[in-house]
């Protein structure tokens, strides 16, 4: 087997009682050991640091050296130094074993358990030392789980009213880390107070609270002054949606940041879109030899997508001119290149680049894309056609193929083929898809009815918004004239079809940043995503907002109206989308408002919202309302009409609509499909492991994140009961025992306890601090 990676124990003490007897002058401030080093810590008056180190020449004694720095007063250090030396003459053997007793410690705790033969100790220093080993088992694999005996140990640790505050954050914290979550919210629910500021911070954003984990965060980068620890605060306020403040912190690291930290870096500042820091970051790497083309391709993307185009492409440049051929990143270099070349419309060059790009690999898929798109803009369109086909069949999912594949459709009079491809599932609602899908529709309807949709404020606020740096107020009155609009919109993307969105005035001039244009859907999406950052009155607000600045917009009303049916405002939210429904008969009017009677128990009002809403759309497969009407036939005992209602959303394997899966297990169980509830009960316990948690705590029980079969139908329908109206949403909400909303997204578990694992250096810390603190025998 290959040799573990050796962690050295190094963490400083409180001075031990042994330096009580010294001169308080003499007295360090603090004792970094390490097993072959102690270091006496002391502060001069002005709040500067000297080391003295005691080192072991091998004759029974202790040599002291002074650690200087540039800018030591000499004298002063040889003071000190005279000084330290004479106290350990006066007791040379006392301090002598203790200094070796404490290297010796920090031996025990680097050694394997049993790599050595075994030495008396104390119960709880045979408890730490596990703990310890753990730790550092857990800190080198991602994947390791605590021992039973490691697991016991920590459990003894805890069980000790004297356990102090560090070591019960220190365990705490290890158990998060190693996914013993039922146990560490037991200790957290007796202990809460005595927790440090980053397991406080840690256990807060596990529990969905985020307003108080920021507080504890914020107050944690306030106090750091190591490399570490801003790396750690940067991590935990990176998963509760502060960014900026991250950034702050990875960029104090400076130089010391390392391949996986600068990848970090960089996609904070793409998210932040802190474009002069990134293009600082280009700049500098581009001066180093040793830079990762890993690292570097990252950077080139974040500048691409913050809008630093033109930084972007000259890094590419120079990625490409170290890349080796054989090196995997050097296609993907050529092909970001290809990318931005056809956004800028030189196309000779990206045809170039992607021709090389595909003549690596089957891979390849882009380059097809680009050769087709290439090809459509030279009005070569028979060809363009073949090439993005074939772009098409390799990746049946990539936007921008598709959509110029629809315009090529239209340029060959192919309309009814372009229109049923524009509306195709999957296009996320992209702006550019918005713009084609316009000319497509039109293509097939002399009558342009399409234009007057009821949905024409999408494509009116697009045309605002791809217009907006123009005086002209917009005209909306002629049908050739939309269509116009639509077509010089899409020129003004060049070869861009992406929702990178980007303007350009002519071939090969600079790219323009175009990211103010994106769909109504797509805005309000953003805003009611702020709830993890945010409180539910602060979000609906904002969301109410928009709905003043846009009337025509509906989103703005149904996404408010969706939080407060998450709330459980059940009259006010029905209220609100039979409005809705009444004035723009958008989707979820009839959805939401079916649900908020569904969940009042006023089963038939619900029926007839949702039967209404059918005179007017056909009920996708993904649709929220099979998982509204399933609870509602499970809940009037019609099991066979709530499997079939539910059936179709709980396929796709990940429990993304968990309403339905609570459902669906609950009406399994009733079935006595006893394996399907198993299965069923098996994704909620991944999804939402804390949710089962606070029901069970709710229901007066022991805490836990599984549950078995018996218990299920007690405790889901609590679940259910917690999470108000919430049940179809890929956002899990839930209100906890104290009315507050928590909320989480899919693997929210998991990114905390990943952070947990990346900050274990902590945890070694304090479980190396007390087991030198602790008597051997």
């Amino acid at each position: 087997m290959p040799e573990r990676p050796r962690i050295r124990v190094r963490c400083e003490l409180e001075p031990p009682a042994w330096f009580a007897s010294w001169p308080r002058g003499l007295r360090p401030a603090r004792v970094r050991v390490s097993s072959d080093s102690i270091l006496l810590r002391y502060r001069t008056p002005a709040g500067e640091q000297i080391d003295v180190a005691l080192d072991d020449p091998g004759r029974g004694r202790l040599a002291v050296r002074v650690i200087s720095r540039p800018g030591d007063a000499r004298p002063m250090l040889q003071r000190l130094q005279l000084a330290v030396r004479r106290q350990l003459e006066r007791a040379p053997d006392d301090v002598f074993w203790r200094v070796q007793a404490l290297r010796a410690s920090c031996r025990a705790l680097e050694e394997d358990e049993g790599s050595t033969p075994a030495r008396a100790a104390s119960p709880r220093r045979a408890a730490l030392r596990r703990c310890y080993a753990a730790a550092r088992d857990a800190m080198l694999s991602r994947e390791a789980a605590l021992p039973g005996a490691a697991r016991a140990a920590a459990e003894s640790l805890l069980a000790d009213e004297a356990c102090p505050p560090a070591l019960f954050s220190a365990l705490t914290h290890l158990l998060v880390a190693t996914d013993e979550t039922d146990r560490a919210l037991a200790a957290w629910e007796t202990r809460e107070d005595d927790a440090t500021a980053l397991t406080r911070a840690l256990l807060l954003g596990l529990l969905g609270l985020h307003e108080p984990a920021t507080s504890e965060a914020r107050a944690l980068a306030s106090a750091a002054a190591r490399s570490d620890d801003w790396l750690v605060c940067a991590r935990l306020l990176f998963l509760l949606r502060r960014g900026r403040e991250a950034l702050v912190c990875l960029e104090r690291v400076g130089e010391a940041l390392r391949p996986a930290d600068e990848l970090f870096l960089d996609s904070l500042a793409r998210e932040t879109r802190a474009v002069e820091l990134l293009k600082r970051r280009a700049s500098a790497f581009m001066a180093r030899d040793d830079g990762a083309l890993k690292v570097g391709l990252a950077l080139a993307r974040a500048l691409i997508e913050t809008g630093g185009y033109a930084e972007g492409e000259a890094l590419l440049t120079s990625l490409q001119s170290r890349a080796r051929d054989a090196d995997p990143r050097a296609r993907a270099i050529t092909l970001e290149l290809a990318k931005l070349k056809l956004w800028r419309l030189q196309l000779d060059e990206a045809v170039a680049l992607a021709e090389s790009a595909r003549a690596g690999g089957d891979d390849a898929a882009y380059a097809w894309m680009v050769l087709g798109a290439a090809a459509y803009l030279e009005g070569r369109h028979a060809a363009a056609l073949e090439l993005l086909e074939v772009a098409y069949r390799r990746d049946a999912a990539h936007i921008p193929t598709r959509l110029w594949r629809v315009l090529t459709l239209l340029e060959l009079g192919r309309g009814k083929e372009a229109l049923a491809a524009a509306r195709e599932d999957g296009f996320a609602d992209a702006a550019a898809w918005q713009l084609v899908r316009v000319l497509a529709e039109c293509s097939v309807d002399s009558r342009r009815k399409y234009l007057r949709d009821r949905t024409r404020y999408i494509y009116k606020s697009l045309l605002r918004d791809v217009f907006s740096d123009q005086p002209a107020r917009l005209r909306f009155d002629e049908p050739d004239h939309i269509l116009a609009l639509v077509r010089t919109a899409l020129r003004r993307f060049g070869g861009n079809l992406s929702e990178r969105r980007t303007f350009l005035s002519e071939p090969g001039a600079a790219l323009e940043d175009a990211s103010h244009v994106i769909s109504s859907r797509v805005r309000v999406e953003r805003l009611q995503g702020r709830l993890r950052a945010a409180s539910p009155e602060t979000v609906i607000a904002s969301l109410e907002r928009f709905a003043r600045d846009y009337p025509e917009v509906p989103f703005g009303g149904t996404y408010g109206a969706e939080i407060r049916l998450w709330m459980g405002e059940y009259e006010a939210t029905a209220r609100a989308f039979d409005g809705i429904w009444r004035a723009t008969r958008t989707r979820w009017g009839y959805i939401g408002a079916g649900a908020s009677y569904m969940l009042m128990g006023r089963f038939d009002e619900a029926l007839a919202r949702w039967r209404e809403g059918q005179q007017y759309y056909t009920y996708l497969e993904h649709e929220a309302t099979h998982t509204y009407e399933g609870e509602l036939w499970r809940k009037r005992g019609e099991l066979e009409r709530a499997r079939a209602c539910l059936h179709g959303v709980v396929q796709p394997g990940q429990p993304f609509r968990l309403g339905a899966w609570i459902n669906y297990a609950l009406v399994a169980r009733a079935r006595g499909e006893l394996e399907e509830a198993r299965r069923m009960i098996a994704g909620i316990e991944d999804y939402a492991p804390l949710l089962l948690w606070e029901a069970a705590r709710s229901l007066g029980r022991a805490g836990s994140t599984s549950i078995s079969l018996d218990d299920a139908p007690v405790v889901l329908e609590e679940a259910l009961r917690l999470m108000r109206g919430n049940r179809s949403s890929g956002t899990l909400t839930f209100i906890d025992r104290a009315g507050r909303m928590r909320v989480q997204l899919q693997g929210h578990a998991r990114e905390w306890r990943e952070l947990a694992r990346f900050s274990l250096g902590v945890v070694l810390d304090a479980l190396a601090r007390a087991y030198l603190e602790t008597p051997a025998d």
